[in-house]
């Protein structure tokens, strides 16, 4: 499955500049949506936002953000350029609708294979600040969706709507998820 999920990030990587490891709390800038992932993933630029693995490298979690009348169908187009290029067979179910902690969402899921390796892979597409859409891509081997289960969990936990739509991030214009101070621990 490395060799699947290596092919797959390079794909979509559209340059290769690692991003400091920092605190696990992010804001999508655009739609406002934060969410939480385990530090120790790194996070990487890619062309349909920021792509985080784990240090095993045999998932990736792609969060990115369209905004505007057609954003529904921008994020799926996008998607599905990707897809297609790393799981050339993928077949996707019809949708289920979530309410991810008060966030409107559709979950698309579907199989198909990378490489010869069988993989699972997920759409979630997230109705954001006025018409901001998020979307959160994520693709790995069958077995891995058992692996990263609690992982998982707490990410679906953590999604919130920040209140203004910035965050307490630093300020910075990019529509890729931005940095939140880790919570200091001991009282301040």
């Amino acid at each position: 499955m490395k060799k699947s999920i290596t092919a797959a990030i390079a794909v979509l990587l559209a340059f290769s500049l690692c991003v400091p490891a920092f605190a696990e709390s992010y804001v999508l800038k655009s739609s406002g949506i934060s969410f939480s992932l385990p530090d120790s993933w790194e996070a990487k630029d890619s062309k349909m936002g920021t792509m985080f693995t784990p240090p095993e490298g045999d998932v990736m979690i792609i969060f990115g953000e369209t905004t505007g009348e057609e954003a529904f169908d921008q994020a799926m187009e996008m998607v599905g350029d990707v897809a297609g290029e790393v799981v050339p067979d993928l077949e996707l179910d019809d949708g289920t609708e979530l309410d991810l902690n008060g966030i409107k969402a559709i979950e698309f899921g579907g199989t198909g294979t990378s490489d010869g390796t069988e993989v699972f892979v997920s759409v979630v597409l997230m109705a954001g600040k006025g018409e901001s859409m998020a979307f959160m891509f994520s693709l790995g081997e069958e077995s891995a969706m058992n692996k990263y289960e609690p992982a998982m969990m707490d990410l679906i936990k953590s999604f919130a709507m920040e209140e203004d739509g910035s965050g307490p991030s630093s300020g910075k214009t990019k529509s890729r998820p931005q940095p939140r101070p880790a919570p200091q621990k001991g009282g301040s």
